[in-house]
C-alpha cells in the first residue's frame, strides 16, 4: 500500500467510532537481502479521528508526525518510538495521555509548560532538562498536580554538563521547581 492508499483507506472510515488503531510499516528487502528502514508518514487524515484512544505505531519504523497529532485529544495510549512523542507540537492537548517522553525545546510549542494541564499522565520522562532555565518555568510544568504520575524520570543531555557554580545552581533550582505529586512510586535522574 502506498501513502496515499492508506490515506484513501482512512478517509473512508468513520473517525468518530474508531477508539484503536495500529498502524504497521511494511518493509521491503533491498538488493542486498537487508530489510531498509523506511521513513513513513503518519497520515494527515489521522488527526481526524478525535476519539482515537490507543494509537500503535510499528515502533521499528520511522514516522514522521503530521501537523495536528496534538487535536487526537481523547488519545491515552501512543505506543511508538519516543521520537515520535517529542515530535508532536502542542503535545499539551493531549490531556488524556497517560505516558509521554517529552523533550524540552526552547520553541514555544516545546516548552516545558506544555506538561502543565497532563493530569492523566502516569509515566513522564523528560529529557533534555538543561533547557529548562528557572525554578519558576520548571514550575509551568505542574507536576506536584499530576497526581496519577507513577514513574518520572528526569534527564539532562552530557553536553550540558559543566563544573559552574552558577550552571550547578540553576540545575539545582530546576529541579526544585520539578517537585512531583506525593502519591510518585519512582524517580530516575539521569546525568545531573
Amino acid at each position: 500500500m502506498t501513502p496515499s492508499d492508506i490515506s484513501s483507506t482512512l478517509n473512508l472510515l468513520t473517525p468518530y467510532h474508531l477508539r484503536y488503531l495500529e498502524f504497521i510499516v511494511i518493509y521491503a528487502r533491498s538488493t542486498y537481502g537487508y530489510l531498509d528502514i523506511v521513513n513513513t508518514s503518519i497520515p494527515q487524515a489521522l488527526t481526524k479521528f478525535y476519539h482515537l484512544q490507543v494509537l500503535d505505531g510499528d515502533s521499528t519504523g520511522n514516522l514522521v508526525v503530521p501537523i495536528g497529532m496534538n487535536d487526537l485529544i481523547n488519545l491515552r495510549h501512543l505506543i511508538d518510538h519516543e521520537e515520535v512523542h517529542s515530535a508532536i507540537a502542542s503535545v499539551g492537548s493531549l490531556t488524556s495521555l497517560q505516558e509521554l517522553t517529552f523533550n524540552v525545546q526552547a520553541a514555544g510549542n516545546f516548552s516545558i509548560g506544555q506538561l502543565s494541564s497532563m493530569n492523566e499522565l502516569v509515566t513522564l520522562r523528560i529529557c533534555q532538562l538543561e533547557n529548562v532555565k528557572s525554578e519558576e518555568e520548571a514550575k509551568s510544568a505542574r507536576l506536584i498536580d499530576k497526581e496519577h504520575l507513577e514513574a518520572l524520570s528526569f534527564t539532562w543531555n552530557d553536553l550540558s554538563m559543566t563544573s559552574e557554580p552558577t550552571a550547578e545552581k540553576t540545575t539545582d533550582d530546576v529541579l526544585e521547581g520539578l517537585e512531583p505529586h506525593h502519591n510518585l512510586k519512582h524517580l530516575q535522574l539521569t546525568r545531573y
